[in-house]
């Protein structure tokens, strides 16, 4: 399969293009590094592939709506 095939796939499944996709798929796993297995932050943050905590916590704050310290808290 073509790239332009899969992401028109991923699309019309998911609603989302693949690099959205990928992402949410990151930062899904992140919160629970956070949250159930408790990393900090920045250590869940390289565990998923971001370099910059700050991008991170940007994207993180994108897709749940709370940055992590706030979804962390809530959470317990």
């Amino acid at each position: 399969m073509s790239y332009s095939v899969i992401y028109r796939k991923c699309q019309d499944i998911t609603g989302k293009t693949l690099v959205e996709f990928l992402r949410s798929l990151r930062l899904k796993k992140a919160a629970i590094l956070i949250c159930e297995q408790g990393y900090n932050i920045s250590e869940a943050a390289y565990m998923v592939g971001y370099k910059d905590t700050k991008y991170f916590t940007k994207c993180f704050k994108d897709e749940f709506g709370k940055s992590p310290s706030v979804y962390k808290k809530t959470y317990k």
